[in-house]
């Protein structure tokens, strides 16, 4: 699952990287890339295989780096997503303001 993730979140970046910058937008491109990110972001690590694997892409990726060091998502640090993902646990449900 997590490898699908990977390669989904590389196709989504390559087609950003060649699209036209007026055109990214317009066309959901950015939005792609950044739901593939997330979603990789949040894949729990299951082997130590994935744990790995999970650590070259964001070692291979500055934009992905940038994320992990700046970005939020639900009020919660985009790094405190990634760590517990390598711990295999699944992201934490802030559907209740964060009570869970």
């Amino acid at each position: 699952m997590l490898t699908d993730l990977i390669e989904a979140h590389l196709a989504a970046t390559a087609e950003f990287r060649i699209t036209d910058e007026g055109h990214i937008n317009e066309e959901g491109i950015w939005d792609r890339k950044e739901e593939a990110e997330l979603a990789v972001m949040r894949c729990p690590c299951r082997t130590i295989e994935d744990v790995r694997a999970k650590a070259r892409w964001a070692l291979a990726d500055d934009v992905v780096q940038d994320s992990i060091r700046n970005c939020h998502i639900d009020q919660e640090r985009i790094l405190m997503i990634f760590l517990r993902s390598l711990l295999g646990e699944a992201p934490v449900d802030k559907s209740n303001n964060g009570e869970n």
